[in-house]
């Protein structure tokens, strides 16, 4: 069953425990030589065990991956291809490999890892003098179809919730949003003046589609490699964003009209949820500075919540109120100054480290506001008294096009048409999915336990 997926970007932190349970399952590591047949078919994929805390059960009972069996590389030849992500790409500070540009966000009921083939490392935002783990996953070598290969190695669960997701904005590719692109890509910037790449919207295009997406009607669908470990769930979602449903167009648009004073097209909106899940009073804690739903010095609170950030404006059981939750950035778009009632930019100095106090305009300032939709559901959310009250579900972003896929224990590649893929119906509905502003690119998964291997995402043409 496919269930909605909501984005909630999380940073936990790797336990003493996780390591301890790390360094048993290394233990039950394989070790396999490299190798490749001449008619196309390489040697089993890496075949090390599940490397994480899924890989032992409580009574010390451990499940070793056995790998892939042999994998026929000639299926993914004669496609024309845009690589989205091929997980190939060295970590200039530490020299492992790391997914390009992918942030992670989960129902925030377990913990995700990533391994680099010698450790793991918590799906987190890079911390103080870290040079191991960073927000950007680590990736694996795979003795895949080539020498030299990574992939993703994705772990984690069993989550109890909606499950989660891994995604990668379009707007590292296109590169005119300079401060948040891959300029390593930067495809719609070209060196010298050059000529514009076709995947890039025109100069005159509406500014949030010129800045985040890529027009990719030129291709057919999203192609990709993948397997499981043999105690992962099997379902795997590819989802499409485009600028009838994708949250970071919005973002952008509001953003631009704000700034500049020229309005710009809305196809979605997005809302800030700022209350307390099952009414749960929003209390003020002084040791944090910071106002919650639960005790912030509960276990469980300070490893779901205190680490947590939350990207899809609905509440998360953790932060409340309005200082503490409409005045916050989202780390997931480029923040700015807020802007005042005379329509000009606050700048203001954050006292603790003399930086420029920089906000999301939508719902900075508002105030954190009771509401009930006609259907009776309701909580409190960022807007103020008077102000159009917060969009109900059918007009919210969020639901992109999406298909599953059904992974085995061997590699296997896949070919998702855009034809293919329909909207869930948590959200807003669009006519069509418009291959002219595609803006993100997603695997999400369910409930339960994951062990997901990925690698080589492009968008695809067959020959003909």
């Amino acid at each position: 069953m496919i269930r909605r997926a909501r984005s909630v970007r999380i940073a936990v932190r790797l336990s003493v425990a996780c390591t301890a349970v790390f360094a048993l399952a290394a233990l039950f590591q394989g070790c396999q030589a490299f190798g490749f047949h001449p008619d196309g078919v390489g040697a089993t994929p890496d075949a090390a065990s599940d490397a994480g805390f899924m890989a032992c059960n409580d009574s010390g009972t451990c499940f070793p991956d056995p790998g892939s069996r042999p994998t026929d590389c000639s299926v993914a030849s004669g496609d024309e291809t845009l690589p989205i992500v091929t997980f190939d790409d060295p970590n200039v500070m530490t020299g492992f490999f790391k997914a390009e540009g992918m942030y992670i966000y989960t129902d925030n009921t377990a913990s995700s890892w990533f391994s680099n083939g010698q450790s793991l490392c918590a799906a987190s935002l890079p911390q103080a003098g870290e040079t191991t783990c960073g927000f950007e996953p680590w990736t694996e070598p795979v003795d895949l179809c080539r020498p030299g290969n990574n992939a993703l190695h994705l772990m984690g669960g069993p989550f109890s919730g909606w499950g989660g997701g891994i995604g990668v904005s379009m707007q590292k590719l296109n590169g005119r949003d300079t401060v948040n692109a891959d300029l390593n890509k930067a495809l719609c910037v070209p060196p010298d003046g050059g000529t514009l790449n076709p995947v890039c919207p025109p100069d005159d295009a509406e500014y949030a589609v010129r800045v985040a997406a890529l027009d990719v009607s030129q291709y057919q669908g999203v192609s990709f490699w993948a397997r499981r470990g043999p105690r992962s769930q099997t379902g795997l979602r590819v989802a499409v964003g485009d600028k009838h449903t994708d949250d970071d167009l919005n973002y952008y648009a509001v953003r631009e009209t704000a700034l500049t004073g020229v309005e710009q097209p809305i196809y979605c909106q997005r809302i800030k949820e700022c209350g307390c899940l099952y009414n749960a009073p929003c209390t003020y804690y002084e040791a944090q500075d910071t106002s919650y739903c639960r005790d912030p010095s509960d276990p469980k609170t300070q490893q779901q919540c205190l680490n947590a950030i939350n990207i899809s404006g609905t509440t998360m059981d953790c932060a409340c109120g309005a200082t503490d939750v409409c005045n916050t950035v989202d780390p997931a778009f480029p923040n700015d100054p807020p802007i005042g009632s005379d329509g000009k930019p606050i700048t203001t100095l954050n006292p603790a480290n003399g930086m420029p106090v920089m906000a999301d305009t939508a719902f900075y300032g508002r105030a954190c506001t009771p509401y009930q939709f006609a259907d009776g559901t309701g909580t409190s959310f960022c807007f103020n008294p008077g102000d159009p009250p917060p969009a109900p579900a059918s007009q919210r972003c969020g639901d992109h096009w999406v298909n599953s896929v059904d992974l085995t224990t061997d590699w296997q590649f896949f070919h998702v048409p855009f034809t293919d893929l329909r909207q869930q119906g948590f959200a807003k509905k669009a006519e069509e999915l418009d291959l002219h502003s595609v803006s993100v690119v997603r695997f999400t998964w369910d409930a339960g336990i994951i062990d997901y291997w990925i690698d080589s995402v492009s968008f695809y043409k067959q020959a003909e």
